[in-house]
């Protein structure tokens, strides 16, 4: 393309030059003093008026009168716009392709006259391509002239400085000026060399320190991370995770355990699509959430394994726990919206006991709303408040709450203080504290048949922790309970205790507070003679 257009440039400024040159010389005289002389050079010299009607053509001398008009020319028509026209196309008169130039001038006597110039393209071509040609030529023979030199003189002579200074380089021996004192080009290479070495090993040992800093993150990762290459043969991979990965191994297959994380790899290696998914791993009854991202730049594959069984589970949980809720609900507002309506026809006797039916059910509602909230708060409160807590503090507050329930069975709270130096006071989250406490004395009330119901406390104080013994004479719990009693709505003995208005929800309360304080909780228990419960927290300077 590029010859092609040097070639129509170069025909288009010969036709330009030649028709400024005819220009002038019909300025002068007319055409008939140079036609023998014209009619033997190669450019074809056409003069017409401005109607295109051919007033002299140097091959058709004489002829002019039979040829026609050329108005319609391309070059001709491209005057009526433009300084000058050019076009390329075959001509009728010689049959052959030629190239046309075409330009109004005037004349002395203010005539106005196109002057056309023409000449073979084939033959402009083939003059040009034969200078091109031999233009190559001759760089081709200049270049291996001086390669020749190059390779035979020069390049020897400096490829022995340039070993000389890798020598200087290797062995850190600084290299001396003399010898590059005649070559002020080699000197200045020598030192830029030596900057870029120095910026290399720099470059060299924060790479190092990187790589080792990503390695420890890497590392720290909950998540597994796996690199394969494109051949799915392990790159690099963190030490997370490793009941599902095998260590020491190369190859995809003998790395992972697990069939369905295999196919998961196997689906993105052979489709390039990158997967999500969810698995739970029966065997290890677990929950895992499976990454895989093709690395299109590099062919490279990332398989990133996240355990979600806590996560899962606690969803699991929290919808149970919503559909507990709302069957706990159910029966209260069952009981308050039928007798209300009862209310309606009942008589005066009926009636008053029909209302205390409702108080009894509505204050079961508050009471499960209230333990709703508490242990809701519990989930999201992680933080401990540590302060001084004043026992005497803790007694009338958990007298002040259980009063009712108190006076109710005609009970009392039997206090076992044993702390050391006689101290009334202990450090712990005073919040959490009294939530235990206050929900096991309570639940010692409330699953209590006793004519004369007691709640003994004894507090003790150990080296690291503080020791709490609850003990009520109620009506026990069966030794395979011991397990379950700390389940959220589960209620001992519903056929002997329906008429206990507890709900289910105080225990769990108590065994999620402990723990937040980082404390464990046992249970001993008789049944028809008590329940004793023991816990221990951590003692806080």
């Amino acid at each position: 393309m590029y010859i092609y257009n040097n070639i129509l440039l170069r025909t288009k400024e010969k036709l330009k030059n030649d028709t400024q040159i005819i220009g002038k010389i019909l300025m002068l005289k007319e055409f008939d003093e140079y036609n023998e002389l014209l009619a033997l050079l190669s450019t074809r010299y056409t003069i017409l008026d401005t109607k295109g009607v051919v007033i002299y053509d140097s091959q058709n001398y004489t002829k002019e009168k039979n040829m026609e008009n050329h108005s319609y020319r391309p070059e001709i028509k491209d005057l009526a716009t433009i300084e000058y026209g050019f076009s390329l196309r075959r001509s009728r008169t010689l049959d052959k392709k030629m190239a046309y130039f075409a330009k109004k001038i005037k004349k002395v006597d203010n005539q106005e006259i196109i002057i056309r110039t023409s000449v073979e393209y084939f033959s402009q071509q083939r003059d040009i391509i034969i200078i091109i040609f031999l233009q190559i030529l001759f760089f081709i023979i200049l270049d291996t002239v001086i390669l020749t030199f190059y390779f035979k003189y020069i390049k020897k002579s400096q490829i022995k400085r340039i070993e000389k200074m890798r020598l200087f380089l290797e062995s850190g021996v600084e290299l001396k000026e003399t010898y590059l004192s005649t070559d002020l080009w080699l000197q200045k290479f020598w030192i830029i060399i030596q900057e870029w070495q120095n910026k290399n090993l720099e470059n060299i040992k924060r790479l190092k320190r990187e790589k080792i800093l990503l390695g420890s993150l890497i590392n720290s990762l909950d998540e597994g991370i796996i690199l394969f290459d494109r051949e799915l043969n392990v790159i690099r991979k963190n030490f997370s995770m490793k009941f599902l990965f095998e260590d020491g191994k190369k190859k995809y297959i003998e790395v992972i355990k697990n069939i369905e994380i295999i196919d998961i790899l196997e689906e993105v290696q052979k489709n390039k699509i990158d997967i999500d998914e969810e698995i739970y791993l029966q065997s290890l009854d677990v929950y895992i959430f499976v990454s895989v991202k093709y690395l299109l730049d590099n062919k490279q594959y990332i398989l990133t394994v996240k355990n979600i069984s806590k996560e899962k589970k606690m969803i699991n949980f929290q919808k149970k726990f919503i559909s507990d809720v709302g069957h706990e609900l159910k029966t209260p507002l069952t009981n308050i919206k039928g007798y209300l309506i009862a209310i309606e026809s009942a008589n005066e006797e009926n009636r008053e006991l029909f209302f205390r039916i409702v108080k009894k059910n509505v204050q079961k509602l508050e009471n499960i709303v209230i333990d709703f909230l508490t242990i809701s708060g519990l989930e999201v409160k992680n933080k401990i408040k540590i302060s001084t807590i004043k026992l005497e503090d803790l007694k009338m507050e958990l007298n002040s709450h259980l009063e009712g329930i108190i006076k109710s069975k005609r009970g009392q709270i039997i206090y076992k203080i044993d702390l050391d130096e006689n101290s009334l006071e202990m450090n712990c989250d005073y919040e959490k504290l009294f939530l235990v406490v206050k929900n096991l004395v309570e639940n010692g009330f409330i699953y209590n048949i006793s004519n004369d119901p007691k709640v003994e406390i004894d507090i003790k104080e150990k080296e690291m922790t503080y020791l709490f013994r609850i003990k009520d004479n109620g009506i026990g719990i069966k030794p395979n309970e011991f397990e379950n009693i700390f389940d959220r709505f589960y209620r001992i003995d519903i056929s002997r205790s329906s008429d206990i208005p507890g709900t289910g929800l105080g225990l769990a309360i108590v065994k999620e507070t402990l723990g937040k304080l980082k404390g464990n909780i046992r249970v001993d228990s008789t049944l028809g003679e008590g329940t004793l419960f023991e816990f221990e927290i951590r003692k806080y300077k």
